[in-house]
């Protein structure tokens, strides 16, 4: 598993990326990122929106979050993507596929509890969250 970090300091191309990270550890980076700063800094430069990415699986498990503000609250925009079944053929059959959630408006208490979601591998509570 590995994560990748994007300061709204940085130029558009680049990011931080850490590897070998555990469920631990990515729970860690996110509480530990500074979240308020970095969200100043895309305000003032209007640039690039401060996030996180958790590749469990490649791109077919992961989940990113992207910081924002409005007024004084802080959200997130998060999306997810894990193993499950999908609609198929206009919602007519389910088969096996990969699942995207999207959710435009967390908390941070919201956007955490996804990750930790993410983490223990509990899709059907993600589903939960991102309804």
């Amino acid at each position: 598993m590995y994560v990748i970090l994007n300061y709204a300091s940085t130029p558009q191309d680049e990011f931080e990326v850490i590897d070998d990270v555990d469920a631990k550890n990515a729970i860690e980076i996110f509480d530990t990122f500074n979240w308020l700063h970095e969200i100043e800094i895309h305000q003032n430069r209007r640039e690039k929106f401060p996030s996180i990415s958790v590749y469990v699986a490649g791109e077919r498990e992961m989940i990113t979050m992207y910081a924002r503000r409005e007024e004084d609250n802080i959200y997130f925009f998060s999306q997810c993507r894990f193993p499950g079944e999908v609609e198929r053929f206009f919602g007519l059959y389910r088969a096996w596929g990969t699942v995207t959630l999207t959710c435009m408006a967390f908390s941070y208490e919201q956007a955490r509890n996804a990750l930790v979601l993410m983490m223990a591998k509990n899709y059907d509570g993600l589903r939960e969250l991102f309804a």
